[in-house]
């Protein structure tokens, strides 16, 4: 099949919600969806779109033309595949000295213990990993005053996808259509995806290859064997015979008539799949389907039956992305050794050395654990700050000020998240950049005092890293688990000052100037 292949590369956040985690805020998924870059190139075809003009529903409404779900790009132009789920303790000895997990994004969802949701595999060696999120805390404005107040200022959240990361998606159909489609992806490399763009997300580079003229997402069919192993490669929506969305599989809902499922090697998940029209400005219907990395092992199958359902997919909107499989036994074969290793218990015998308290995996716990008990009590702490740190009644000081400070604290948090190991260098930043302002706002952060500590914002804003860090830790005791002990890193010093800051002035936008500081 003819194929397009798209690369996407991420400059802001990109948000492509799904449909989980709190109701009041946004949760991305960990790809960018079909659907996002089909909406993007609809948007730059001929406006208004005609849906009666056939060129526009082969391009855009049929299965003709079909835009898979852009994927995390790894070395050598790979594209990731999600993570089976078939995933089983083998107590084999085989050896597994030609599997390393050196991906070095998979130490990043180690680290966290956060499950990995790609899968990659290259020659010898297999890794998992997940996609980088970007988290952002937004609060409700007002829109007649433009900021946040008492009656309008609810906080929510949004988990986007992280910026500086590469996705390849690929685009499906005849030569004709992937001519006409790499022309208007051609037009502007530039491109604004998914939701909340006017909040500084969504931007996005684009480029483009020649046309492949035989491209296979794995093998085009398995080889002569038995039995036959489907590995689902993204989210796939089926009907029974009466029309209801299928819980209860057979053969013939995937084209495969004769065919039985062996449940005992099979590992089936459901999810549910929705989106969102933008020119309705409404959700679409929430429909049940397989999960992507679903496993359905089958019996009695004639391999000439693959190829196409190989080719073309399986199930409904295809042309999105959905129902892709996968009948590479390559694959299956990478799979059930990167189980081995991501299942291992003990290490083979002649690497077996003596043991610390903690093995790997229950560092990680122990990790996790320690800093959310550190970060439990910054949060007690915080709280208590926040009412320390009270602004004065002054009159002089103005909004627009508290708006700059707020803007400053929000980059220096994303920073430290960002990039943790650069934190003197990023409060040094803030503290340059407070000193260095005009000097009427200078002269108001100066007299801008606090009603329980004998400090101006000025001075706080000034503070190093080390003053920093020790403000936090003189009042969060360490905790000590097993043999080990964690305090408040300079990482987290910064980010809680960060928040802090945030606080402090917004409480102050939120009140009129005669009224700051009268708290009792």
């Amino acid at each position: 099949m003819s194929a397009l292949v798209v690369t996407i590369t991420t400059q802001q956040p990109l948000l492509a919600s799904a449909i989980e985690g709190d109701p009041n805020s946004g949760e991305t998924f960990p790809y960018i969806p079909g659907s996002v870059l089909r909406g993007a190139l609809i948007a730059r075809y001929n406006q208004p779109i005609n849906l009666a003009d056939a060129t526009v529903k082969s391009l855009f409404f049929s299965n003709d033309v079909r835009f898979l779900h852009a994927y995390p790009l790894l070395e050598h132009n790979q594209r990731a595949i999600p993570l089976p789920h078939l995933l089983t303790v083998d107590t084999s000895n085989e050896s597994l000295e030609s599997i390393a997990d050196t991906d070095p994004t998979s130490r990043s969802a180690k680290d966290k213990g956060l499950p990995p949701e790609w899968l990659g595999c290259n020659g010898n060696s297999a890794h998992k990993f997940r996609t980088m999120r970007h988290l952002n805390i937004h609060t409700t404005r007002n829109r007649a005053k433009g900021r946040s107040t008492r009656a309008s200022g609810a906080v929510y959240r949004y988990v986007a996808i992280a910026p500086g990361q590469t996705f390849q998606a690929v685009i499906l159909g005849d030569a004709t259509a992937l001519g006409e489609l790499k022309t208007l992806l051609g037009q502007q490399p530039t491109v604004w995806m998914g939701g909340a763009r006017s909040a500084g997300y969504g931007e996005v580079l684009l480029s483009t290859d020649e046309i492949v003229s035989d491209w296979h997402e794995t093998a085009a069919a398995p080889a002569a064997q038995t039995p036959i192993v489907m590995t689902l490669l993204s989210d796939a929506i089926v009907r029974d015979h009466d029309g209801q969305y299928a819980r209860s599989l057979t053969g013939s809902m995937f084209g495969l008539p004769n065919a039985t499922i062996d449940w005992q090697q099979s590992k089936v998940k459901y999810t549910v799949v929705g989106g969102f029209n933008r020119k309705w400005g409404l959700p679409l219907p929430q429909t049940p389907a397989l999960a992507a990395g679903s496993v359905l092992t089958w019996d009695n199958v004639q391999p000439t039956e693959l190829a196409l359902l190989a080719e073309r997919g399986i199930g409904e909107r295809r042309n999105e992305g959905y129902g892709r499989v996968s009948f590479d036994p390559t694959l299956q074969n990478s799979t059930r050794t990167a189980t081995k290793l991501l299942h291992r218990t003990a290490p083979p015998a002649d690497t077996v050395a003596a043991s610390p308290l903690f093995n790997d995996e229950a560092q990680v716990t122990l990790d996790r654990i320690g800093t959310g008990l550190i970060r439990q009590k910054l949060e007690q702490r915080l709280v208590g700050f926040v009412g320390e740190y009270q602004i004065k009644t002054i009159s002089q000081a103005r909004n627009s000020l508290f708006g700059r400070v707020e803007l400053w604290a929000r980059q220096l948090l994303e920073q430290v998240q960002r990039a943790p190991e650069n934190v003197k260098g990023q409060i040094d930043s803030l503290a340059e950049i407070a000193a260095n302002v005009a000097q009427t706002a200078r002269q108001q952060l100066r007299a801008t005092r606090f009603t329980k500590k004998d400090e101006t914002l000025a001075v706080l804003l000034g503070k190093d890293l080390d003053t920093v860090t020790a403000m936090w830790r003189n009042d969060v005791a360490a905790v000590k688990l097993g043999d080990q002990t964690f305090m408040v890193t300079p990482a987290l010093a910064a980010e809680y000052q960060a928040r802090l800051i945030i606080a402090i002035v917004t409480i102050a936008r939120n009140n009129p100037a005669e009224e700051r500081g009268n708290h009792e």
